[in-house]
């Protein structure tokens, strides 16, 4: 079955090979041959007719995407934005930390008169919370950031969509800035064995959930794999109401704050939760959930270390290839771990015995 699968696999990356050649061809000549075709010629017509569809399919895409304003972000308005928002930021986790001070202040007071106040631990002061210190340093970059944009204004454009692979889009990049590329998500088991791999179209991660829970129920379905899938951990990018709420046959556990205040190391009462969040936050307030959250990072984060670091951040093919490409990197995956396993096994195995 699996050599079947593979082989399909080769089969359409090489019917999509013949078609691309096909269509950028001269007439009579080798479509291999890297001349470009005269003007006029039946093969630079076609040519030309694909690059003006790539282009409509990119431009629809960003209407899509954007609507009007698709390719209108330039370097100074995302600076802008930015420096806005870590703004926002330091403003909200100022005001919530003055209300900690001044709820300690007012027990101090009722203490101070005779009466009976609520013990509780003194907050930090403000200039030591952690929380306005990294907002404030937060800030300091996104405004040493506008700064560097305001001195060159007319810098270009952030695109937003590739005329030669519309799937893709511009992310944000792990080390800063942005790249056109494509986001890859991954289900995998506690054993690191992926269920399901695929990308995302988009640098969020909240409409990738159920996707990933019904491609890893398909391929466990195909693989002769009847066992329910349990319980499923999901970091704070995927929570969402419609998530919550959406059937599923796993039980979910998406955090509701970020990975400290998740696994009880932090706090997080000054985070309003969402009407549609109450249930899946109530479910995370529990010990079980925090004990349990705080395996995900060594689920998932190593499958997506050994991936890069076998085979690198690159993709060769575009389009709906991507996937196929991905699958291939799940397929090895799994299959090393396979071989180490039996390797393993017969290691530890006591070697039989002479008579």
């Amino acid at each position: 079955m699996l050599a079947a699968e593979v082989a399909a696999w080769f089969a359409q990356a090489a019917a999509e090979d013949a078609a691309e050649d096909a269509l950028f061809a001269r007439d009579g000549d080798d479509p291999d041959d890297g001349r470009t075709p005269p003007a006029g010629s039946a093969a630079a017509r076609k040519r030309t007719a694909d690059q003006l569809a790539r282009a409509k399919a990119a431009k629809d895409l960003l209407a899509q995407r954007h609507g009007d304003t698709a390719g209108k972000r330039t370097a100074l308005g995302e600076a802008t934005a930015r420096a806005q928002a870590a703004r926002a930021r330091l403003e909200r986790v100022t005001a919530s930390q003055q209300a900690k001070l001044d709820r300690d202040r007012q027990r101090h007071e009722v203490k101070a008169a005779g009466g009976r106040a609520r013990a509780g631990r003194p907050p930090r002061p403000m200039e030591q919370a952690p929380r306005v210190l990294a907002a404030r340093h937060a800030l300091d970059k996104a405004e040493r950031a506008l700064r560097r944009a305001e001195a060159d204004p007319h810098k270009g454009a952030v695109p937003t969509a590739n005329p030669t692979d519309p799937a893709s889009r511009v992310m944000p990049a792990k080390t800063g800035g942005y790249l056109q590329g494509s986001g890859a998500q991954a289900l995998a088991t506690t054993d690191q064995v992926i269920l399901a791999i695929g990308t995302h179209d988009n640098p969020t991660d909240v409409g990738a959930c159920h996707p990933l829970l019904r491609q890893a129920r398909a391929n466990l379905d195909a693989a002769g794999i009847t066992d329910t899938i349990g319980k499923a951990l999901f970091d704070a990018g995927y929570a969402a109401t419609e998530n919550f709420t959406t059937p599923t046959e796993a039980c979910l556990y998406v955090a509701v704050h970020n990975e400290t205040a998740q696994t009880g190391r932090g706090d997080a009462t000054d985070k309003t939760i969402p009407a549609g969040w109450q249930d899946m936050a109530a479910r995370m307030a529990t010990d079980e959930a925090k004990q349990l959250y705080r395996q995900r990072p060594a689920i998932i984060e190593p499958v997506f270390a050994q991936l890069f670091a076998r085979l690198g951040r690159h993709l060769n093919y575009r389009g709906g290839m991507v996937d196929i490409e991905l699958n291939l990197w799940g397929l090895t995956h799994n299959l090393l771990k396979r071989i180490r396993h039996i390797a393993k096994q017969a290691t530890s195995s006591p070697a039989p015995a002479l008579t």
